[in-house]
């Protein structure tokens, strides 16, 4: 018998045809649901029927201390991360057991992430080389099966929407605390990453599995700008708080004009750099290290703040109009609208 564990921080957890797969397999299924809720979801996902083979470990713990509580109880071979918002074939855990019994001295594996994008999304949002794996966790790098060819950065890694881990490497490793959202941390990001990163640090290769792709169901509030730009701001604090120095933002794509979208592309790229470096400048402020503001205001200096205030998210109005973290000039309402 080939046990598993399936760890998921869903309050919706779309597990149709899965317990087919695991029961054909000779899996033993333990899936464990890491928030509850009140009544069983509809159309495919969790059932009455199936509600009596979820262990509830989490029900008033918020995400990152569900996952950990869920870390404590494992007892199968393979435990397999997904998020709530992704939807697996039934091959998708056969996937994983083939490629595990394929490299049996590897301890992590990860499969395609591919988002599926709501009606009317822009083709150049939906394949961005930057927005695409970062605000919707596309991970799709077209390689065969076998270790991910090194050597290996941060960006190279899978995501917490689809990986597998032998138990037996996770020992006490844990998510921390101080990454992820939470009610003490609000919207913060790369928990699973800072997690993968001393994953890799400790058992070296990712063997990348084809086979075990997800669905990514992005919902249409997330395509829409105060969305990207909130979640461009709360990533720069991220960077802040993992880095412990200011971070240059990332090399921007500048397309020719002759580009259809060139202005949207322009637009999104301007107001994702703007309140990424902005919500490193709150977080430093936080914490106290000012010293980091002349380097962090330089950096703003070509973006021309005052005359692009219009691109500033919710978080990095607040922030930049309190009497502390003053960045420039007045507020305006904040942008808002779809994407185009």
């Amino acid at each position: 018998m080939f046990d598993s564990d399936v760890g998921t921080d869903a309050e919706s957890f779309d597990v149709k045809g899965w317990k087919e797969a695991l029961t054909g397999l000779g899996f033993k299924w333990n899936a464990r649901k890491l928030r509850g809720r009140s009544q069983p979801p509809e159309n495919g996902r969790l059932s009455a029927a199936t509600a009596d083979q979820v262990r509830d470990v989490g029900r008033k713990l918020a995400q990152l201390a569900a996952l950990n509580r869920a870390l404590e109880q494992v007892s199968g071979d393979l435990v397999v991360f997904a998020d709530d918002d992704i939807t697996a074939p039934p091959n998708w855990l056969e996937a994983y057991q083939s490629a595990a019994l394929k490299f049996p001295s590897a301890s992590v594996f990860c499969g395609p992430v591919i988002p599926e994008f709501p009606g009317g999304t822009p083709p150049w949002l939906r394949c961005h080389p930057i927005g695409a794996p970062l605000f919707f966790a596309k991970f799709d790098p077209r390689l065969p099966e076998g270790p991910i060819p090194g050597p290996l950065t941060e960006s190279d890694f899978p995501v917490g929407a689809n990986f597998a881990v032998r138990a037996k490497a996770l020992k006490t490793l844990r998510f921390i605390t101080d990454l992820g959202p939470s009610k003490e941390n609000g919207p913060l990001y790369d928990e699973d990453t800072e997690f993968l990163a001393r994953l890799h640090s400790e058992f070296g290769e990712f063997i990348f599995v084809p086979g075990a792709y997800v669905a990514h169901h992005i919902d249409a509030r997330r395509i829409e700008w105060p969305e990207l730009f909130e979640k461009a701001f709360h990533y720069g604090r991220t960077v802040a708080i993992r880095s412990g120095l200011p971070v240059p933002p990332m090399q921007l794509l500048k397309p020719p004009s002759s580009e259809p979208d060139a202005a949207s592309i322009e637009r999104f790229e301007k107001g994702c750099t703007l309140n990424f470096l902005c919500g490193q400048m709150h977080e430093f402020r936080l914490q106290g290290q000012r010293h980091f503001e002349a380097e962090l205001k330089s950096m703003l200096v070509p973006l021309d703040v005052r005359a692009n205030r219009s691109l500033l998210s919710r978080s990095a109005l607040i922030s930049s109009t309190h009497p502390e973290f003053a960045v420039a000039g007045n507020t305006p309402d904040v942008t808002s609208g779809t994407i185009q």
